[in-house]
């Protein structure tokens, strides 16, 4: 009996369960929805001795409506604003004759504010309010800021959607993708004064220029990476940019890079309680919070250590495009020929020397039987021998 313990102990201790391996669990598109720093836009009351308590009633009317947005009402005395650094964007008039707001960037950028009459639009908007309701379902959201060249709009729009047609055609081979389709909104030219502050968000002018831009948003409508100028830009820098934002938090190399600034908002109390149920975590959970800092102070891992290499927009098009004798855009081609899953678009997106997770658990798993069965026999071959020298023992 003392002998079968023991080959439990070895066994157990051997061939038991191991840990499971550390995954992780977050995307550097969930990332752009935890607020790990104060909010990047701040509504300054600057007041003096004269004006204090009405700097404390517009202070409670105010800050109420800035519950569930990224702007800060911060209530400072004109004396400490002269001192204090970080509002060295706001240059004062002259004496107060009543409180005053500004409105501040994380940028140091700071404009006169009037909140009676600007607070409805600088809370929400129309695009604002579209590019919300994406971002909560798809992996981002893809904004043209139209220009006063029709020309150029057309070719900048052309441009961005046969990548993100090839995007939404493929994204199911990414590794951390929704399953919500990839959009381009545009913003016309007619339309940038009501969307003066989206604009400001984006470092950009209510006035047009002769040049559409484009950014990609995601998250609570931070712009990942910089802006797209013109219709000059490779196309592959638009897909890896999709594709970096499906890639797991902890491999991205360059995962601070894609946390741009972003537009100032607020947003419905309804929309924050959905997010735990889209994101499958809660991003205002402090245990969250916690988790993810932790992950940012951590040296990314490198590909290859049991994680998936992010899909080059290259490979996709070598592997895709083939020699046709009909005339059109072998990009286009390339895009109706994309395989459904598990076709031959996966092979360029892995390396080879690095099999899948599942691949080594199935591995794992029949390694883990075949010990355990084999120390089984080991154990029953001892203990029927010591059965039979006990049984041919004369009595």
């Amino acid at each position: 009996m003392r002998m079968l313990l023991s080959i439990f102990f070895v066994v157990f201790t051997f061939f038991g369960p191991a840990p499971a391996a550390q995954v992780c669990k977050y995307s550097v598109r969930d990332l752009g929805f935890v607020d790990l720093v104060p909010p990047p836009f701040r509504l300054v009351l600057v007041h003096n001795g004269a004006t204090i308590l009405q700097a404390q009633h517009q202070e409670l009317a105010i800050g109420k409506g800035l519950v569930h947005g990224n702007i800060r009402l911060v209530k400072v005395s004109a004396e400490e604003l002269k001192t204090n650094g970080e509002f060295r964007g706001i240059q004062l008039p002259g004496k107060l004759a009543q409180p005053q707001f500004w409105l501040t960037g994380p940028d140091d950028r700071a404009v006169p504010f009037e909140p009676t009459t600007f607070m409805r639009d600088l809370v929400q908007s129309p695009m604002r309010h579209a590019i919300q309701h994406e971002v909560t379902h798809s992996l981002a959201v893809v904004l043209l800021l139209e220009s006063t060249n029709d020309a150029a709009n057309q070719a900048a729009r052309a441009k961005a959607e046969k990548v993100l047609a090839i995007v939404n055609k493929v994204k199911m081979n990414f590794d951390k993708a929704p399953a919500g389709e990839i959009k381009l909104l545009a913003l016309p030219v007619v339309n940038r004064p009501q969307e003066r502050w989206t604009l400001w968000g984006l470092g950009e002018e209510p006035a047009a220029s002769d040049t559409p831009k484009i950014a990609v948003l995601f998250g609570k409508m931070r712009r990942a990476g910089a802006l797209f100028v013109g219709a000059d830009w490779p196309e592959a820098e638009l897909f890896d940019r999709m594709a970096t934002l499906s890639q797991s938090a902890e491999l991205e190399l360059d995962r601070q890079q894609f946390f741009g600034s972003a537009l100032p908002f607020v947003g419905s109390s309804d929309w924050q309680e959905k997010l735990a149920d889209n994101l499958q975590f809660d991003p205002h959970s402090g245990a969250v919070k916690a988790e993810i800092s932790a992950l940012l102070k951590k040296a990314p891992q490198q590909m290859g250590q049991g994680m998936p290499r992010r899909m080059s927009f290259e490979a996709l098009m070598a592997a895709q495009r083939e020699p046709l004798p009909d005339e059109g855009d072998p990009l286009q081609q390339g895009i109706e020929n994309v395989p459904p899953v598990g076709g031959e678009i996966q092979r360029p997106a892995f390396p080879a020397t690095a099999p899948s997770n599942f691949a080594n658990g199935c591995v794992a798993f029949v390694f883990l039987i075949a010990g355990i069965a084999g120390w089984i026999l080991l154990g029953l071959s001892v203990w029927m021998l010591e059965r039979r020298q006990i049984t041919a023992k004369p009595s």
